[in-house]
């Protein structure tokens, strides 16, 4: 699972109260099983990878990045991304049903 870390300090950690929480390690963890309980359910439920979808604004609006000025996003090379992305979390425990 993808978690943009930068946003958890320490102390922002420490505020659950929790002290594993304390622990960016096992609050990804924890994240990950979050996310595989709901991609479980998701399977079990007939719903797959052609119902991923984004924003219909991310696929038709251009980026405001100067770096990226004028992209639009293409939702297949997203997904695509996405799920090789996941590919390598699924090696490393996580769900391994595919969509």
């Amino acid at each position: 699972m993808w978690v943009f870390t930068a946003l958890y300090t320490p102390s922002s950690l420490s505020t659950t109260g929790v002290e594993e929480f304390k622990s960016l390690c096992h609050l990804r963890l924890v994240g990950g099983r979050a996310f595989n309980l709901e991609k479980a359910f998701n399977v079990r439920e007939g719903i797959g990878r052609e119902h991923d979808t984004v924003p219909e604004r991310i696929l038709r609006e251009p980026a405001p990045r100067p770096s990226a000025e004028g992209q639009v996003f293409e939702l297949e090379k997203l997904l695509e991304e996405y799920y090789r992305a996941q590919a390598g979390t699924r090696r490393q425990g996580g769900l391994l049903a595919e969509n």
